[in-house]
């Protein structure tokens, strides 16, 4: 599929898909997809509050790659990002597959 520049949210009372985030307004860019920022995982933290998105070729407005993006499901606001390591030549070379979140016990 073409990325949009949408995450969608498919309603299940209403059946139908909504838009629950604009990209646009986050001044984020998506590589070669111009700000469209396609994603590759979507993981929800247990409480059902907190989102973790891995975009594919995501960067912020300062050319920093990101890894994982934090997202607060009620506000839609970002809490933060995992910005992704380069190497000793100065370029990204890992990517997060396969994000799982854990339960620690005390």
């Amino acid at each position: 599929m073409i990325p949009t520049g949408h995450l969608l949210r498919y309603d299940i009372t209403h059946k139908t898909m909504e838009l629950f985030i604009d990209w646009v307004p986050y001044n984020l860019t998506g590589g070669a997809w111009y700000g469209k920022l396609p994603t590759d995982q979507i993981v929800i933290a247990p409480d059902n509050r907190t989102m973790f998105i891995t975009p594919l070729g995501g960067q912020t407005s300062n050319g920093e790659t990101i890894g994982i993006i934090k997202i607060d499901i009620n506000t839609k606001k970002i809490l933060g990002y995992y910005i992704m390591p380069k190497d000793y030549r100065g370029y990204v070379t890992q990517s997060i597959r396969s994000l799982t979140l854990g339960k620690y016990l005390q």
